[in-house]
């Protein structure tokens, strides 16, 4: 059951003028990264305080930092090093295996958290495919590897394109717009993803990506938010 959303401890009621109006915030907030922020703050248990701070904490420092850096970063890089196609993997090591393994966990994971309308808990289990991915990037080091071993960071960037496939299907329900865009850097064209369930798409080897452009740029309000 749903609880309460409190502004600075009193329930929100438009009656009453207690709260923020979503359409003001729209004026600074992308859709999705609005609708991202407050799925973040669901209060499905207990009430939920929310502020104009803690939104933009969420969008700048968890679906920003995490999710569209890392979406950016790997496309990147795969532009530089291998001309914007997607590279051919070699053998597996265990780190590829092992994220590949947790990604496709949190993704059934999450799509029983949202049959069973706990959106708040699922929402974490798409954030964790991301900050999963740039573990795995922050200790494969693809940045360096790909003045050494090229085929190494195939592998890397290969792995890494397919975990953000995942992350798609994801974001997707909370994100529907911009995990479009991702999609369709991924090769899946203007494709819906409705029909996939919740398993991830294999980007192909040799697949031409998109170029990238930020998904989430920093969000900032002009005012401290007083409601």
């Amino acid at each position: 059951a749903n609880q309460y959303v409190t502004f600075k401890g009193e329930k929100a009621s438009k009656s009453m003028g207690i709260g923020t109006p979503v359409l003001e915030y729209l004026e600074h907030f992308q859709p999705d990264a609005l609708r991202y922020a407050i799925a973040a703050n669901l209060p499905e248990y207990t009430d939920t305080d929310i502020s104009g701070d803690e939104l933009v904490r969420r969008v700048n420092d968890e679906l920003g930092a995490a999710w569209g850096n890392l979406v950016n970063r790997v496309l990147a890089m795969t532009h530089k090093n291998f001309d914007g196609m997607v590279p051919e993997p070699g053998e597996l090591a265990d780190a590829d295996r092992s994220l590949l393994s947790t990604i496709e966990t949190l993704l059934l994971d999450e799509g029983e958290l949202i049959a069973a309308v706990e959106l708040r808990a699922a929402l974490k289990k798409a954030l964790a495919i991301a900050q999963e991915t740039n573990a795995y990037l922050n200790a494969m080091e693809p940045w360096k590897t790909a003045k050494t071993d090229l085929a190494r960071t195939g592998t890397t960037l290969n792995t890494a394109l397919q975990a953000i496939s995942a992350g798609v299907l994801a974001f997707a329900p909370f994100t529907p717009f911009s995990s479009q865009r991702v999609h369709a850097w991924l090769g899946g064209g203007s494709a819906g993803l409705d029909g996939h369930g919740w398993a991830r798409r294999e980007v192909p080897v040799g697949t031409a990506l998109g170029e990238p452009t930020p998904l989430f740029p920093r969000v900032e309000l002009p005012e401290p938010d007083d409601a």
